[in-house]
């Protein structure tokens, strides 16, 4: 049998499908194709190449690593996104690529790290267990079944929304009158975010890279980001899903939230169902979603019909 080889990542077509095929395997909810990972990393590491380990046995993807720079935490919080096979060397390949990782993050002087697990994979959450990462925070994974959800029992919410003044466009309305709206959606975004859950709490983005964002694809689609304003027209929330490329059954939710002067007045439950309809009207099955379980917004996809499939547990480690 071959030994195991701990090398970067050096970008190629096959690299990024044996990357995509490991991942999907492990994350079936959220798949991923080779061919747009390569397009995400060149936009997202147009300064240099990603900062990602890989393991390898002969031609065959065991584990793989890498770190980024969140939006939320005190500088010096850096993200692990580690990923290994459920077999028996799955841990020694991930504990080498962790390895591999924080060598190259040492020059940046960490503070802080956090890493994702799924609390159905006992053995990655003891991984990082024993290398000093605690379970902090918890987020549902749900899901809808688009087909089989009743907007019935949410309408007379939806009118009481509309009778009150507030009304709700697509970013892709919008941006057909220009770019005006944009710095009032990063202003709206940035006061949402500020009030999730998140370990560090947010570092707002400054306006250029948020307007960048909404090129990426898989960051920000104009037709399905949907805006709530109040009667004077400026934004008071928003409810936004991306579709993946050759994912045809289903879409993702990401954030949805209401300026806290707005909220308990029905336009989150608005949003929630232009974001539904938008998704039934282009044929998804599904609606994935992931919510913190301290946020409301988990109590009321639960009451929309999201049904929880697994909890995803934010490890964290804090440096000396």
């Amino acid at each position: 049998m071959s030994a195991l080889s701990i090398r970067r990542f050096e970008p190629s077509a096959s690299a990024y499908e044996d990357l995509a095929t490991l991942w999907t395997a492990l994350e079936p909810e959220w798949p991923r194709v080779g061919r747009i990972w390569a397009t995400v990393d060149e936009a997202d590491h147009a300064d240099g190449p990603a900062p990602r380990f890989v393991a390898y046995r002969g031609d065959t993807l065991v584990a793989a690593g890498e770190f980024s720079d969140p939006i939320y935490g005190d500088p010096g919080t850096y993200e692990l996104s580690m990923f290994a096979r459920p077999d028996a060397e799955g841990p020694e390949a991930l504990a080498r690529v962790h390895d591999a990782v924080m060598a190259e993050l040492a020059p940046r002087n960490p503070k802080t790290l956090i890493a994702f697990v799924r609390d159905t994979r006992p053995w990655a959450v003891a991984f990082f267990e024993q290398r000093g990462y605690s379970a902090d925070e918890q987020t549902a994974f749900s899901r809808l079944d688009v087909p089989a959800f009743d907007a019935g029992p949410f309408a007379e919410r939806a009118i009481r929304v509309a009778h009150a003044g507030y009304r709700l466009t697509s970013a892709a309305a919008l941006a057909e009158e220009g770019d005006a709206w944009k710095r009032a959606y990063w202003e709206l975004d940035g006061a949402i975010l500020a009030d999730v859950p998140m370990l560090g709490g947010f570092r707002p983005r400054a306006f250029e890279d948020f307007v960048r964002d909404l090129a990426v694809p898989h960051k920000f689609q104009l037709d399905s980001t949907f805006l709530a304003m109040d009667p004077d027209g400026a934004f008071v929330g928003t409810s936004r899903t991306c579709s993946i490329a050759e994912v045809d059954d289903a879409i993702f939710a990401g954030l949805t939230g209401v300026l806290r002067p707005h909220r308990r007045r029905g336009v989150a439950t608005a949003l929630k169902l232009a974001s539904i309809a938008h998704a039934r009207e282009n044929g998804y099955r599904w609606i994935h979603t992931l919510n913190e379980v301290a946020n409301p917004m988990l109590a009321l996809n639960e009451a929309m019909g999201f049904e929880r499939r697994y909890t995803q547990l934010t490890m964290q480690r804090v440096l000396p």
